[in-house]
């Protein structure tokens, strides 16, 4: 057994890919480790994106197609007035249309019906319903809430997220 995974130390996991929480619970699957290991040492699962913010002196609005709204699954509310910015470029950002990064984060906490879950060898799709159902706000919500708020673009959310 790993001392790693046992309670009460802190053990910090860095992947990369676009992977969300229900991804590094299968990766630990896939590497021996126990569900009931899993169940009783992880607490919390933290997942981190960067985008790049948009350029605040630049940016511009435009309107967006519905099949890309669609897509992303982004809903607008029937009389929701939503303003989309993309990049530009201007002297400030070195033409880029961008200036700086921002985090999206999916924060999972460990609750009782994912650890039944877990136990039960179910799914990552599973896993992630659950989690939803219980208040995760995934990676490409958390970034369709930056677009909502004027600070990144569709695509850059498109690049860092998949699909839930």
């Amino acid at each position: 057994m790993n001392e790693k995974s046992t309670p009460g130390l802190i053990f910090l996991n860095k992947m990369k890919s676009l992977s969300d929480f229900s991804f590094c619970i299968g990766n630990k699957r896939r590497n021996g480790i126990e569900p009931f290991l899993i169940t009783s040492s992880v607490v919390m699962i933290i997942c981190q994106r960067l985008v790049r913010k948009l350029c605040p002196k630049c940016k511009e609005p435009y309107e967006v197609a519905p099949e890309i709204l669609e897509e992303m699954q982004f809903k607008v509310k029937p009389g929701e007035k939503i303003t989309f910015f993309k990049p530009k470029g201007c002297d400030h950002c070195a033409k880029t249309g961008y200036k700086g990064r921002i985090g999206l984060y999916e924060v999972m906490t460990m609750s009782e019906q994912l650890q039944r879950a877990i136990l039960a060898r179910q799914s990552a799709d599973v896993l992630k319903k659950i989690a939803i159902e219980t208040g995760l706000v995934t990676l490409r919500q958390a970034g369709i809430r930056k677009i909502r708020q004027g600070i990144t673009s569709i695509e850059e959310v498109l690049r860092a997220t998949k699909p839930d």
